[in-house]
C-alpha cells in the first residue's frame, strides 16, 4: 500500500504541474473528457513505472514496460492543445500531424505491441526478452507498416486521395452555384455541372461525396484511410487477445496475479475502438458523428480506468509478502503453484457459482488445506 500511495502522490503532484501549464500558457480549448482520459492514462504510466520497478520477477518487467510505454502517450496528448499557440505554433498541419502519427497511429501500434509482446511471453516463456521483442516487432510493425506506410510516405497522402481531389472539385462548383444564385446546388445540379469537368475522377460519384460538402461532414471523408487502418489494427490485437486466451483455456499456465483481467479489459479496449472507428466510416452528419464520438470516447475511458486500476492492484499485490513469493514461485516452479485467486475471482465465483461443483486449479478454495 506503501508504494501505491506514493504513486499517487506522484500523480497528484504532475496533475498539479500539468494544471499550472493551462493556467500560463495559451491554449486552445480543452474538452473534460479529453483532460479526464490522458489523466487516467498518466497515472497508469506512473503506476506502471512503479511496477516496472518493484517488480520481482525480470520477465514481467517487460510486460510492464510494453504498458508504461502505452500510457506514455498521456504526456503526449497534453501538449496537444499548446500546438497552434506555444508549440509548433508556425507549423500549419501541427494538429493534424498529432492526429495522425499520435492519436490514429502511435496509440494503435502501442497497444499492439503490448498485446502482442504478452501473447508471445505467455507462448514462448523459455526464449530470451530480445527474441520475444524480435517475434511481437515484427509482427507488428508488419501489419503497422502494411496498413499505415502511404501516411509514412507521405504526411500529407490524406489530402491527395481520389475521394478528397474529388470533394475539392464538387467544392469549388458547390461554392460558385452558392455565390451566383443565392441557393446550394441540389445532387443533380451538381452532377450535371461536373460532367463537363474534366478534372473529376471518373471513378468517384457525385452522390458519394455529395454529402461531405455539408457543413464539417468533410472531416469523415479525409481521415476515412486512417480508421479503416485504425480497424484493422485492432483486429490484429483482438486476435492476439483471443490467442491468449485460447492458449490459456488449453495448456492453463499459471500467470501472474490481475494479467488475465487486465488483457480481458483490452478485449474490450479494441471492440471500443472499432466500433468508434466504424461509426466515422459510416456516418456522415458532422453532429451525429461527434455524439456517437463522443459516447465511444467515455466507454473507452471508463475501460482504461479499469486497465489502470488493476495495474494498481498489481502493484500492490507484487509489493506485499504474498505476492511477492506468489510471482516468484511462478517463475522458479510453475508446475507446483495453484493460480492465485483475487477479490474479483471471489466475487464472480460466490455470486453465479456452486462451490462445491467447481472444478479446476483456479477454483480451488483457499481454505482447504492438504
Amino acid at each position: 500500500m506503501e508504494n501505491l500511495g506514493r504513486a499517487f502522490l506522484v500523480w497528484l503532484g504532475v496533475m498539479a504541474l500539468l494544471a499550472g501549464t493551462l493556467a500560463l500558457f495559451p491554449h486552445s480549448e480543452v474538452l473534460p473528457i479529453g483532460f479526464a482520459s490522458y489523466s487516467i492514462l498518466l497515472f497508469g504510466l506512473i503506476a506502471c513505472i512503479f511496477i516496472v520497478k518493484h517488480e520481482p520477477v525480470r520477465a514481467n518487467k517487460f510486460i510492464f514496460f510494453n504498458f508504461l510505454a502505452f500510457f506514455s502517450q498521456s504526456i503526449l496528448y497534453h501538449a496537444y492543445p499548446f500546438l497552434d499557440t506555444v508549440l509548433f505554433n508556425e507549423m500549419r498541419f501541427a494538429k493534424f500531424y498529432f492526429t495522425q502519427y499520435v492519436s490514429l497511429s502511435g496509440h494503435f501500434l502501442m497497444l499492439g505491441l503490448a498485446i502482442v509482446y504478452l501473447t508471445i511471453d505467455l507462448m514462448f516463456r523459455s526464449i530470451r526478452v530480445y527474441q520475444k521483442y524480435l517475434v511481437a516487432g515484427t509482427i507488428v510493425l508488419g501489419f503497422f507498416v502494411y496498413y499505415f506506410h502511404p501516411f509514412i510516405s507521405d504526411p500529407l497522402y490524406l489530402y491527395k486521395t481520389e475521394e478528397v481531389q474529388a470533394w475539392k472539385s464538387l467544392e469549388v462548383a458547390f461554392n460558385n452555384h452558392e455565390q451566383v444564385f443565392g441557393t446550394q446546388p441540389s445532387m443533380e445540379e451538381l452532377s450535371e455541372m461536373m460532367k463537363k469537368n474534366p478534372a473529376m475522377p471518373v471513378s468517384v460519384s457525385v452522390p458519394a461525396i455529395y454529402p461531405y460538402l455539408l457543413g464539417s461532414n468533410y472531416l469523415a471523408l479525409l481521415l476515412r484511410p486512417l480508421y479503416s487502418a485504425d480497424i484493422m489494427m485492432c483486429v490484429v490485437s483482438l486476435f492476439f487477445i483471443l490467442l491468449f486466451f485460447g492458449y490459456q483455456f488449453v495448456k492453463d499456465p499459471p500467470q501472474g496475479a490481475y494479467v488475465e483481467k487486465i488483457m480481458f479489459l483490452f478485449l474490450l479496449l479494441c471492440t471500443v475502438e472499432i466500433y468508434n472507428a466504424w461509426s466515422f466510416l459510416h456516418i456522415i452528419e458532422d453532429s451525429m458523428l461527434r455524439n456517437f464520438i463522443i459516447v465511444g470516447q467515455y466507454v473507452s475511458m471508463a475501460i482504461l480506468a479499469m486497465i489502470v486500476f488493476f495495474c494498481a492492484l498489481r502493484l500492490r499485490f507484487i509489493t506485499s509478502p504474498k505476492g511477492e513469493f506468489y510471482e516468484q514461485e511462478i517463475a522458479v516452479r510453475p508446475s507446483g503453484i495453484t493460480r492465485w485467486r483475487d477479490s474479483v475471482d471471489n466475487f464472480v465465483i460466490a455470486k453465479f457459482f456452486e462451490r462445491n461443483t467447481i472444478l479446476g486449479r483456479m477454483l480451488v478454495d483457499p481454505h482447504r488445506r492438504r
